[in-house]
């Protein structure tokens, strides 16, 4: 007996700890705490709800707090009761029913709110599937509550509706078929810091939208099929990590200053749209295989900011329309069908390192915007890789690169007043940097290379400025400007173009080039055609395979300071009305300077050495060669066939191989105060209509001393030629006659009968000084040895002794007479015969010996007189003073004279340089790359070149990926949308298309656990052992489940007692 009423003792305490359900069997009013279990399903809503919003009957209403309420598997659904909802928690202003659980209900249909949670907080959904009604489940202006794990279909207005409620959670739920413009999920006025998180919406109109409300998450989440995926009308909000698929707009935002971060949207026709949003931070997103835009910003002004998103496989990546102060940054473009990124209308934007590659159409294209600032971008593999169109003025282009572009890597049309600096554009098929009707624009320190031309400029882009830029390698031309006025091209280096110009300007009145350097160009390194009132100035033209400086049909033109050497010809002038002034022209295959075509052309003060010609004209009129040098040429000056009025004026001729001045078939022209020595012939003239006044033959040294002065005017035959040189005395003297000044000269006919219509011997006054002039007589020595008197009646007002109708023969001469000298010896010499008698009758700086003139040792005259190590010499005040050179040209290639000295250059050859540089132009060039850090983002450096970056294992990739062909790909989930480990219950079917993200680290981890008890926490439908969930919100009590195998044992207990008790009866 004892031990009985022990055994009752302990299973009554025990039961005290145990709570017992509440069976439900009919539409029912909860108004105390408890457990409550349906027993039945229900039909209709027989409770009356007065004074509720929205709704005035229900079948289940709960109206306390503490309650739990299952359907146990059983179903709820109206009868065709107007205004009602299955299951109501009716809560108010002034009351608040917590910790109340509606669970497990199989199926509530047929109602206008399938679940109704009314002005209540701390409510948990779970388990429950609303479907075929007005809303699945509503909550109005409730806080704090959980809706998990429900699946809701077919209502008809929205699955999940929340109006006025904050701090919600909404996970785990499954939402579709919500269709005819109804929405899957929607949270309306009101509100905030709600979470929408991973649940699964999919074939509704509408899956979810944010009509109001602030600080909502909506994170993780998987959307497909969906008419409109996510829609924000209102913000703050954020939307992060979900995956959307198959809709035709995957996220639509027309709110301000949401967050849209690490989405993956992809199968859609447009990815992310933002329509008249302000503000939004769109970041870290996904979105590929898109048929219409990736990322579309459409007069969504101030401040929306694109950061880090991969668009691909579009049409458009990322396309902002009438959107200001937007800004691009750390976006990746590429595969998309027309273009990567693409900004319409939209001003003050900002595109800072984004990446745009193998594009169909355009890179990066910029249209109707201005002030926009492009920086650090990469474009590559596009047609066109930043394109600026149509009235796009005042933007800003700095340290981007475009390359392996099919036609242009960047591309300006109709843009004005735009800075291009510091941009790289190297094998683009067509065009470096491209210019159309484009005005005032400066392009500065760029680098363009191996690609077809390096910069071009066309219809009337005037008055742009190219400066500082390096141009090499390209295949047509370096600069090629065509119908651009008032442009500057300063300061660039242009070098190789392999098949073409250097620069080239076409039709570009009032421009200037200057300190321009270019080399190794395959035709003209600077060519001027058809262009008026521009300037060539100081620039630097060497081993040019081409002509140096070319000007065709260009007139008042000015050409000065330039050096042209090593080339093909150094400068050539076809036009009229240029002046030529300074420049200098040496060690060229032809021409020095070469005028054709050219009239009312004036060269000044230019050099010309080393050349085959120095000057060389044919085909011009009234051109004026002034002031300038000749020398160590194969000709000097040569005026070919039908020039017409060339004036010759102030140049030195000297160390001409062959001719030092010619004439071929030239009338008019006009050769003065020319000084010319120790050329093959001085003066060549044939068939020739000229005049020479006053010209210098001067000796072998070009001293001025035994020299000639002569005019002449003559009318050439065509069959007429002769030639001038200076010339030593022939050794003898007409008898009783002494030379005056040693003026001796060599007139030679050289084809034909010639004749001198008129020429003249002058000399100067000083040099009359002691001597008779009235003695003065010219004669001619002729080859037998003898002296022809030809004229002794000097001018001697005019200081000149004239000849008419001479025909050149041979030497001729000065004489005056012999005066004769007390004491003379035997041999019946005079003082005449004697050269000096004190030094004072010697030039400056020789003395007089045994009565002639001669130099003491050590000491010069001129130049010439110098000998020793130096290659050049001065005389100066009887001294010589020896130089290494005078010119850069004296110096061995790419050396510079520098104060009498060669200074070496940079580089002579590649192994002068730091490895990876290239010497070109004896400089050193970069390579494209020293270091991966001098690469584009996803390329790295070998052998100083940018190449693809490519993975060898699955080492080489981030977290989440694998390598597969040295591409990293991302990781797919098994079972997630789109993957192919097979379909889920309203889930996506197997097989279909995409990848889902790998979970990113702090998202809720679920653990799976096995529960052997169905009656207990968990899926009422899984069996004997169904998965129960354990996380941070739904944990089991382990002091519950002690209490139960107590109860148990317990029970045992007292049934075996019973039956023993019966037996002991029963005995």
């Amino acid at each position: 007996m004892y031990k009985s009423t022990v055994g009752m003792a302990l299973f009554f305490i025990l039961m005290c700890g145990v709570s017992f359900s509440i069976d439900v069997s009919s539409c029912w009013q909860i108004n105390s705490s408890g457990e409550y279990v349906l027993t039945q399903n229900l039909s209709g809503a027989g409770i009356a709800v007065p004074q509720l919003q929205y709704a005035s009957q229900a079948c289940i209403v709960i109206s306390s707090e503490n309650v739990s309420f299952s359907c146990a598997g059983y179903n709820i659904s109206n009868d065709g009761t107007g205004n009602a909802a299955g299951i109501l928690v009716n809560g108010s202003l002034s009351i608040n029913y917590t910790n109340v659980t509606i669970r497990d209900c199989p199926q509530i249909w047929g109602y206008k709110f399938g679940v109704y949670i009314y002005n209540n907080s701390g409510t948990t959904v779970r388990n429950v599937t609303s479907y075929n009604n007005t809303d699945g489940i509503f909550l109005y202006h409730s806080d704090y509550n959980n809706v998990s794990n429900n699946t809701l279909y077919n209502n008809t207005n929205q699955g999940i509706y929340l109006e006025y409620g904050s701090h919600n959670r909404f996970e785990n739920n499954t939402l579709f078929n919500h269709t005819n413009y109804a929405e899957a999920f929607s949270f309306t006025t009101g509100g905030s810091d709600n979470v929408v998180h991973n649940n699964t919406i999919y074939g509704n109109y509408l899956g979810l939208i944010i009509y109001g409300g602030t600080l909502n998450n909506i994170t993780n989440n998987t959307f497909y099929g969906n008419e409109y995926a996510i829609e924000l009308d209102a913000g703050p909000n954020r939307v992060a990590g979900n995956t959307v698929q198959g809709s035709a707009y995957g996220i639509y935002v027309y709110g301000d200053e949401n967050t849209v971060d690490y989405n993956t949207i992809y199968d859609c026709e447009l990815a992310i749209y933002l329509l008249v949003a302000l503000s939004n931070n769109i970041t870290g997103n996904t979105v590929y295989n898109n048929s219409d835009m990736g990322i579309f910003l459409d007069g969504s002004d101030w401040e929306n900011v694109l950061a880090n998103n991969t668009a691909y496989n579009n049409s458009v990546g990322i396309y902002l329309s009438y959107s200001d102060y937007s800004a691009l940054m750390g976006n990746a473009a590429y595969n998309n069908t027309a273009n990567g990124i693409y900004v319409e209308r939209s001003d003050e934007c900002l595109l800072e390192d984004n990446t745009a590659e193998n594009n169909t159409e355009l890179g990066i294209g910029i249209y109707r915007s201005d002030y926009c600032n492009l920086t650090n971008n990469t474009a590559y593999n596009n047609t066109y890789g930043i394109s600026l169109n149509y009235s796009v003025d005042y933007n800003i282009l700095i340290n981007n690169t475009a390359y392996k572009n099919a036609n242009t890597g960047i591309h300006l049309i109709d843009t004005d007043y735009t800075s291009l600096t510091n941009n790289s554009a190297y094998n683009n098929t067509q065009y470096g940097i491209y210019l159309y009707s484009s005005i005032a624009n400066n392009l500065t320190n760029n680098t363009i290379y191996f690609g077809g031309y390096g910069i071009w400029a066309s219809a009337n882009s005037s008055h742009n400025n190219f400066i500082g830029n390096t141009i090499y390698n390209n295949t047509y031309r370096g600069i090629h400007l065509l119908d651009c006025a008032n442009s500057t091209v300063s300061e660039n280096r242009v070098l190789n173009t392999t098949m073409s110009s250097g620069i080239l300007l076409t039709s570009c009145s009032g421009s200037n080039v200057t300190r321009n350097a270019a080399s190794g160009n395959f035709h003209t390194a600077i060519y001027i055609i058809s262009s008026e009132l521009c300037t060539i100035a100081n620039n630097s033209i060497d081993d040019n395979p081409g002509p140096g400086i070319q000007l065709e049909s260009s007139s008042n033109c000015s050409v000065s300071g330039n050096t042209a050497r090593s080339c093909n010809t150094g400068i050539i002038i076809s036009g009229g009305n240029n002046n030529i002034t300074n420049n200098t022209a040496s060690s060229n295959t032809y021409y020095g300077f070469q005028h054709y075509d050219d009239s009312y052309t004036r060269a000044e003060s230019n050099v010309a050495y080393d050349n085959e010609y120095g000057f060389y004209l044919s085909g011009s009129s009234n051109s004026n060669i002034s002031d300038s040098h000749a020398y160590n040429n194969t000709h000097g000056i040569y005026l070919d066939y039908d020039n017409s009025d060339t004036t010759l004026r102030n140049n030195t001729i000297y160390n001409n191989s062959v001719y030092g001045v010619s004439l071929f078939p030239s009338s008019g022209s006009l050769l003065a105060n020319l000084s010319m020595y120790n050329n093959g012939y001085d003066f060549y003239a044939n068939g020739s209509n000229y005049t020479i006044e006053t010209c210098l033959f001067l000796n072998s040294a070009g001293a001025i001393s035994d020299y000639t002065n002569l005019s002449i005017e003559d009318n050439q035959s065509a069959t007429e030629t002769y030639s001038i040189n200076w010339s030593a005395s022939p050794g003898s003297s007409p008898t009783d006659k002494t030379s005056f000044e040693n003026k001796f000269v060599n007139i030679t006919t050289q084809f034909g009968t010639a004749s001198i219509d008129t020429i003249s011997w002058f000399w100067d006054e000083t040099e009359a000084s002691g001597h008779t002039e009235a003695d003065f007589s010219l004669w001619s020595y002729n080859s037998s040895g003898a002296w022809t008197l030809l004229n002794s009646t000097p001018d001697t007002t005019s200081n000149v002794l004239r000849q008419y109708g001479m025909n050149p023969a041979s030497i001729y001469g000065i004489f005056e007479n012999s005066s004769s000298e007390e004491g003379s010896t035997d041999d019946g010499g005079s003082d005449s015969d004697y050269e000096c008698f004190t030094s004072s009758d010697c030039d400056d700086c020789y003395v007089c010996s045994d009565h002639e003139c001669i130099l003491p040792a050590g000491t010069c005259a001129s130049p010439a007189d110098c000998t020793g190590a130096y290659q050049f010499y001065s005389c100066d005040e009887c001294s010589c003073n020896g130089y290494d050179c005078i010119y850069d040209e004296d110096c061995e290639d790419g050396y510079a004279c520098e104060e009498g000295e060669c200074i070496p250059p940079e580089c002579l050859e590649d192994s002068d340089c730091d490895a990876g540089y290239a010497c070109i132009g004896y400089t050193c060039i970069p390579p494209e790359c020293l270091s991966d850090a001098d690469c584009p983002e996803g390329r790295i450096c070998e052998n100083y070149n940018c190449v693809d970056w490519k993975c060898t294992s699955n080492a080489d990739c981030d977290s989440g990926f694998y390598c597969d062909d040295g591409v990293c790909k991302k990781e797919s989930i098994p079972g997630g949308p789109g993957g192919s480990s097979g379909g889920s219950s309203g889930g996506t079917p197997s097989g279909q298309g995409g990848e889902a993200e790998v979970p990113s680290e702090g998202e809720p981890e679920t653990e799976q656990a096995q529960q052997a008890f169905p009656f207990l926490e968990g899926d009422s439908s899984g069996g004997i052992i169904p998965d129960i969930v354990f996380n941070e919100e739904t944990r089991l009590s382990s002091g519950w489940i002690i209490i139960f195998i107590l109860i148990l044992v317990a029970a045992i207990y007292f049934l075996q007692r019973r039956k023993k008790e019966r037996r002991e009866k029963e005995d």
